[in-house]
């Protein structure tokens, strides 16, 4: 009988190891806690301790990353009398999928427009990817990309560092941590931006919207993957008009809210803080009131800067010295329940020329087809560029690989183009 590492000579038979424990799969696991379960072939139950993992604090959606429902090889070891999973890492990486991303970004150099995308596997949290629609030029929209994932992971450390540890909190806790940092850290771009656009004399901007997504939390109610204790979230933040969409089942959900003038509150806000709301062919945009009273006599006003968005990252001239345009993040926190099998971004000039459900029957048709994400990213875009749309157009399609595409997704159901977000 092979023996566990180091046990005490007087451990009693049930205690010791065997066959079937070298092999298990993963109830869940916190790598920002470096801790989980995992379920033994032999239909025990271990702890993955501190520290016990290879992969650590690398937690991507992937097998890689431990997500729930991995196949890991395992060491059991016993300690006080219990025996734990140490040196656990992925056994069958091939037998799960995990999370596949495909990006369409085709950026129009010539243009006054200029996107980004901002993607990394951010140490301690989570899976992030971004969508920077960028308006009057390209520089803001190339700042915040390229330094949002540290910013990010800077302000999770510091308001870690403000609690007594991640071990002390609890899993709602967290959850709101975790969304309070992504909030946060949109401020801290921002202020970021506006200090190198104040010196190098930026005048663009750049709308925006970020999905982190985390997985780890125990949760074995209703489990993101079914017959383990683990769920994935979605943390989502934007400004702007960027739109992120959810595919549950065959319904397409919104997950975002456009700062555009038509709404209400924005229209009602925008004018409280001295701005102007114009009419251009149909399209209502956002200017400064006091420019637009100088500029009116001499029918100058059209040159002056109108925005379509209300919220934006940059766009220095409607901030200063009047905040018209602000950049305070709407958030949202989503669990991922089984049904939920792909996350669509889009730009603002996709969704002009395709409804939600346009892109939600897209996704579905080319899904079933057995299609990967970057196909179906690409056919978002030229889908929208057949419609019409010009410029900038980028759209990200996050398909969860552990979640089956199901034939039943296909039906038309409602054609409403939204859904409440639950």
């Amino acid at each position: 009988m092979k023996r566990a590492a180091n046990p005490t000579h007087d451990t009693p038979p049930e205690k010791l190891p065997r066959v079937g424990r070298g092999l298990g799969t993963v109830l869940w696991y916190n790598g920002r806690r470096q801790r989980g379960l995992v379920l033994c072939d032999d239909g025990e139950e271990m702890v993955i301790p501190s520290g016990g993992a290879v992969n650590r604090n690398m937690v991507p959606l992937t097998p890689s990353g431990l997500m729930h429902g991995t196949r890991v090889h395992l060491l059991p070891t016993l300690r006080n009398g219990t025996f734990t999973a140490l040196s656990v890492r992925p056994a069958e990486p091939a037998t799960q999928q995990g999370l596949t991303v495909g990006v369409d970004n085709q950026v129009n150099y010539r243009g006054d427009d200029r996107s980004e995308l901002c993607a990394a596997d951010v140490l301690d949290i989570g899976f992030l990817i971004g969508i920077l629609d960028g308006h009057c030029g390209g520089q803001c929209a190339s700042h915040v990309a390229n330094s949002f994932p540290k910013i990010l992971h800077d302000v999770y450390s510091f308001e870690l560092g403000q609690t007594r540890g991640l071990e002390t909190l609890s899993m709602a806790r967290e959850t709101e941590l975790l969304r309070d940092v992504l909030r946060s850290a949109c401020r801290a771009a921002e202020r970021d931006l506006m200090q190198t656009a104040s010196k190098g004399h930026w005048t663009d901007g750049t709308s925006a919207t970020f999905a982190l997504l985390a997985h780890g939390f125990d949760d074995s109610t209703v489990p993101t993957v079914p017959q383990t204790q683990g769920v994935a979230k979605i943390f989502l933040a934007w400004c702007g008009d960027t739109r992120a969409l959810l595919l549950h089942g065959k319904k397409v959900v919104p997950l975002s809210e456009d700062h555009v003038p038509k709404r209400k509150d924005e229209y009602n806000r925008v004018k409280a803080a001295g701005g102007k709301v114009l009419d251009f062919e149909g399209q209502l945009k956002v200017g400064r009131r006091d420019k637009y009273k100088e500029k009116k006599s001499s029918g100058a006003w059209k040159d002056l800067v109108w925005l379509d968005t209300t919220r934006s990252f940059g766009d220095i001239r409607l901030k200063a010295p009047h905040n018209i345009v602000i950049c305070e993040p709407d958030v949202l926190v989503r669990t991922l329940a089984p049904e939920d099998w792909a996350l669509v971004m889009v730009c603002s000039k996709v969704t002009a020329k395709m409804s939600n459900q346009d892109i939600g029957d897209l996704c579905k048709d080319y899904f079933s087809q057995g299609k990967d994400a970057v196909a179906v990213s690409q056919a978002l875009s030229f889908a929208a560029r057949k419609r019409g749309a010009t410029g900038n157009l980028t759209s990200v399609v996050m398909r969860f690989g552990w979640a089956p595409f199901k034939p039943e997704f296909l039906q038309t159901g409602s054609r409403r183009s939204k859904h409440a977000a639950q």
